[in-house]
C-alpha cells in the first residue's frame, strides 16, 4: 500500500488561489464576502489530459464507479503532479476496500446515541453545496466510539455528495456550520476532530468549501490552534469564526442561503432543527449538555 499522504480538503497546494491571486474564499473580516466562485468552471484542456493521465497510472484499480468528475478532484487536490494526484486517488480507494462503511442500521443507531450533533440538513446552500449543521455541545468524548463515529461522519459525507450529484449545479463542496454555543472543555475531543480533519482531507479532497464557528468561547482561539497543525494553509483559509455577540443568521444569510427559511433555529433562522436530548447525551448531569465551559 502506497505510504499514505496529507490530503487537501480545500482543494489545491497549500497556500493556492485562482488565477487572478485572489483565495476561493475570502475569511471574515469584518464584514467580509464569504461567496466561493460559483458555479465551478468547466474542466479545461489540461484537466481532462491530466484526467486521463490518472486513469493510464491506475488501469483497472480505478473503479467503474469513479467517473471524470471524481478523478479531477483529486487532480485539483495535486495540481500539475499526475503522480501525486494518482497516489492520493489509490489511497482512497484502497482505504474503501479495506474499511468498508458498517450496515446502515449500525450508523443510525450510533446517530441516535449521539443525539443528532452533526445533521446534514435536507437543502442544499444557494450554489448548491451540500450543508452540515454540528451541534457541538452535545458532544460527549466518554460515550462515543471512534470508528463508529467516523462510520457516521463519513456516511453523512456520503450522503452530502449524493445530493450535490443529484443537482444540476453540480458543486461538489461541503458547508460546515458549527453552533458553538454551550461548547466547553468537557465537549473537547481531539483524537476525534484530528481524524475527522484526516478523513475529510484524504478521502474527499477538493471538497471543502466554508467553514462557519458561530458563538466561540473566547478560549475556542487555543483549541483553533491546535487543530490547525492538521490543516494545509488552503483549508485554513476557509475556517471563518464569527463574532460571538453576533446573529449568525446575519451572516449565513445572504452568503449561504438567501432566506433565513433554511437556517437552522439555533443559529438564528426558522429551520426546526431536530430536539436535543441532553437527559440522555449527559445522564450524569442531570440533563445540563455540556456541562460548563470549565468543567
Amino acid at each position: 500500500m502506497p505510504k499514505k499522504r496529507r490530503g487537501n480538503a480545500g482543494g489545491g497546494a497549500a497556500g493556492a488561489s485562482d488565477a487572478d491571486g485572489e483565495p476561493a474564499v475570502q475569511p471574515f473580516v469584518d464584514g467580509g464576502k464569504y461567496e466561493p466562485r460559483f458555479p465551478p468552471r468547466p474542466p479545461s484542456a489540461d484537466d481532462v489530459a491530466a484526467v486521463q493521465a490518472v486513469r493510464d497510472e491506475l488501469g483497472d484499480k480505478v473503479p467503474r464507479s469513479y467517473t471524470d468528475t471524481d478523478v479531477l478532484r483529486f487532480v485539483h487536490a495535486r495540481p500539475g503532479d499526475v503522480a501525486a494526484a494518482a497516489e492520493l486517488l489509490e489511497n482512497e480507494i484502497e482505504h474503501w476496500r479495506a474499511h468498508p462503511l458498517p450496515p446502515s442500521a449500525v450508523i443510525e443507531a450510533y446517530a441516535i446515541r449521539q443525539w443528532r450533533g452533526l445533521i446534514l440538513l435536507p437543502h442544499l446552500d444557494k450554489y448548491g453545496r451540500a450543508v452540515f449543521y454540528v451541534r457541538s455541545r452535545v458532544h460527549n468524548p466518554n460515550r462515543r466510539k471512534l470508528d463508529e463515529g467516523m462510520a457516521h461522519f463519513v456516511e453523512l459525507l456520503n450522503q452530502g455528495v449524493a445530493k450535490m450529484d443529484a443537482d444540476r449545479r453540480n458543486a461538489q463542496q461541503f458547508v460546515f456550520l458549527f453552533n458553538l454555543k454551550g461548547w466547553g472543555l468537557k465537549n473537547r475531543d481531539t483524537d476525534f476532530l484530528n481524524e475527522s480533519i484526516t478523513q475529510l482531507q484524504d478521502l474527499y479532497p477538493n471538497r471543502l468549501s466554508l467553514v462557519f464557528m458561530c458563538y466561540p468561547p473566547w478560549f475556542m482561539t487555543a483549541v483553533y490552534n491546535v487543530a490547525s497543525h492538521w490543516m494545509d494553509d488552503t483549508t485554513r483559509r476557509k475556517i471563518n469564526f464569527l463574532p460571538a455577540a453576533d446573529n449568525p443568521c446575519d451572516h449565513i444569510v445572504p452568503h449561504i442561503f438567501d432566506s433565513d427559511e433554511f437556517v437552522p433555529t439555533g443559529l438564528g433562522g426558522k429551520w426546526p432543527e431536530p430536539e436535543l436530548r441532553f437527559d440522555l447525551a449527559w445522564p450524569d448531569d442531570g440533563g445540563g449538555g455540556g456541562g460548563g465551559w470549565f468543567s
